[in-house]
């Protein structure tokens, strides 16, 4: 079993305004496509930005919308926990 990782920009709005990210699952996933691979998304929470209940149901949202605009499984992650 092979694994890729790709490490996409941090921006939001390239997964949720824009299609080109889309176009590069769909081609990759694609059974034609050059990896006809699985893809899982993952998506960085960082814990300061969750300090409050509204903050951190946003996160959540965006979450997703990443993961239906993708149409892809997500995970999310928290990190930076040791900021706390």
């Amino acid at each position: 079993v092979k694994y890729y990782i790709f490490d996409m920009p941090g921006q939001v709005e390239l997964f949720t305004h824009s299609t080109s990210v889309s176009s590069i699952i769909s081609t990759l996933t694609s059974p034609k496509g050059p990896l006809n691979c699985r893809i899982t998304t993952l998506t960085c929470l960082p814990s300061t930005s969750c300090t409050s209940v509204p903050s951190y149901v946003s996160s959540c949202l965006v979450n997703t919308m990443v993961k239906i605009r993708l149409e892809s499984p997500a995970v999310g992650v928290m990190t930076k926990v040791d900021m706390w």
